[in-house]
């Protein structure tokens, strides 16, 4: 689904597996894409991990729903993570209205 510069889609599990996902997408310049990829979990709950893309360097980093890093020793996360905190956020609570991710 496509909403402004925005993509929402659903990854279902592959047969035999019970891994999928969902996930929200923002591409508003050819150099800049921003992904936050979310996991749902057996037990309830989910794992996120987000992937940013700029200027042909790209990061793929777990974070928490707090959209912390989950390896809290990794500096280069941390950094990423906070110059790009507030386009996270968006993309965080778009999935949240599409997906009422709250539990």
């Amino acid at each position: 689904m496509r909403k402004g510069n925005y993509t929402y889609s659903v990854k279902k599990p592959d047969y035999l597996s019970f891994t999928g996902n969902l996930a929200v997408s923002r591409e508003d310049q050819k150099d800049k894409m921003e992904d936050l990829i979310i996991w749902p979990t057996m037990t309830g709950g989910y794992k996120y991990g987000v992937r940013l893309q700029e200027n042909g360097e790209a990061y793929e980093i777990y974070v928490n729903e707090k959209l912390e890093p989950v390896d809290k020793s990794d500096a280069i996360a941390k950094k990423v993570i906070m110059e790009n905190k507030e386009d996270l956020k968006t993309l965080f609570s778009n999935a949240n209205k599409v997906w009422d991710l709250n539990e």
